[in-house]
């Protein structure tokens, strides 16, 4: 199953992309594998850490942290693929799936190094000829 991003409501985390799906009509299983390709632009002279975490939105608006995952790539990088780990988990009919792209997730992953003021994050091209998309195989 191939997921396109598209521009979500900003979180309000400073700096982060979201990406919510219609509320799924089937119970969906999520099988290893998960993907996300990013497709964007960096910070000038950085290099770049781009977090990307996929949580599921039940129907009561909690969210169930599903895969998490984590690249570095410098700033003349226009594509990067972020592994999410091995996940086997079931989304019931009625939830949303959503995806939360960063320059860090604390605690999981450490802050960019020693003097940089702040997690730098890509901008996230969310169509057009490179969009970026979230990847797994779907049962």
């Amino acid at each position: 199953m191939q997921w396109p991003l598209t521009k979500g409501t900003a979180i309000t985390r400073i700096r982060t992309h979201t990406g919510t799906t219609h509320t799924l009509t089937l119970t969906v299983t999520v099988e290893p594998e998960i993907t996300v390709i990013v497709n964007g632009v960096a910070p000038a002279l950085s290099r770049d850490d781009t977090c990307a975490k996929l949580v599921s939105v039940e129907p009561d608006g909690s969210a169930r942290w599903l895969a998490e995952g984590i690249a570095r790539a410098g700033s003349d990088a226009s594509e990067i693929a972020i592994e999410l780990g091995a996940a086997a988990v079931r989304v019931a009919a009625g939830a949303r799936l959503r995806l939360e792209v960063a320059g860090s997730s604390l605690p999981r992953f450490a802050r960019p190094e020693p003097g940089d003021r702040a997690p730098r994050v890509r901008t996230v091209y969310h169509g057009g000829a490179h969009p970026s998309v979230l990847r797994f195989q779907a049962l």
